[in-house]
């Protein structure tokens, strides 16, 4: 908690958006040194998605992994990391997901924030889709993604 913080909402509710055809990027600002071998975050499943997390530094995956949901519904997802890596603090970084499969996965959004803090790059070809390295292009005014770094 940090000093002068008045309050903090723990639950405000949750909205989902499709992973379908996209790959989202969340920035996120490490406050201290971390090093992180498992990402963590929300999806409502449908037809057992491959999943892909990776982190970038800046527009360039540094690492990712796949996990499979075998389980319909809503739920927390993991994916550990190949090769754990350590996150500086203060430096940006993005974390990237895709559905590698296209099969109308949903991940959980913070659904009381608007920042420009999230992309997404489209993908316009048949799957399988990858994290892109470099990140092509992106578009800006999303809401961010939840995720959990550990």
């Amino acid at each position: 908690m940090s000093a002068g913080l008045q309050s903090i909402p723990l639950v405000t509710g949750r909205e989902m958006q499709t992973l379908n055809d996209k790959a989202f990027f969340t920035a996120i600002i490490p406050w201290s040194n971390i090093t992180v071998s498992k990402i963590s975050f929300y999806v409502n499943a449908a037809a057992s998605p491959v999943i892909e997390v990776g982190i970038y530094d800046g527009l360039t995956l540094l690492v990712s992994n796949t996990t499979t949901i075998a389980t319909a519904g809503f739920q927390f997802g993991t994916v550990t990391l190949g090769t754990p890596i350590k996150l500086i603090a203060g430096k940006l970084y993005r974390v990237g997901i895709v559905d590698r499969n296209k099969t109308a996965s949903t991940y959980m959004e913070n659904p009381n924030y608007q920042s420009p803090l999230q992309w997404f790059y489209t993908y316009v070809a048949a799957p399988p889709q990858i994290l892109p390295n470099p990140i092509p292009s992106y578009f800006t005014n999303q809401k961010p993604i939840w995720f959990c770094l550990y």
